[in-house]
């Protein structure tokens, strides 16, 4: 049973180190963190939500450091 342990382990230790391919490389760049909440908004910051109006589906907000209005439409 420890043999067929060690040689399991042995061929799972040769595949996770075998060399990875250029078009794998490549790829690994596309990668961005997003920080996304229920309503997408493009404002780093602490935000108050005020009002919102149904017919341009907009949202009035403001910030909580200095009192910052921000109109938020359906793109964020």
């Amino acid at each position: 049973m420890n043999r067929f342990l060690l040689g399991l382990a042995a061929v799972l230790c040769s595949f996770s180190c075998s060399q990875k391919d250029d078009v794998d490389s490549e790829n690994s760049n596309d990668f961005r963190l997003e920080i996304v909440d229920s309503i997408r908004i493009d404002y780093l910051g602490d935000l108050w939500i005020q009002d919102y109006d149904f017919i341009s589906r907009q949202f009035v907000a403001v910030s909580k450091i200095d009192q910052e209005l921000v109109i938020i439409d359906p793109k964020g």
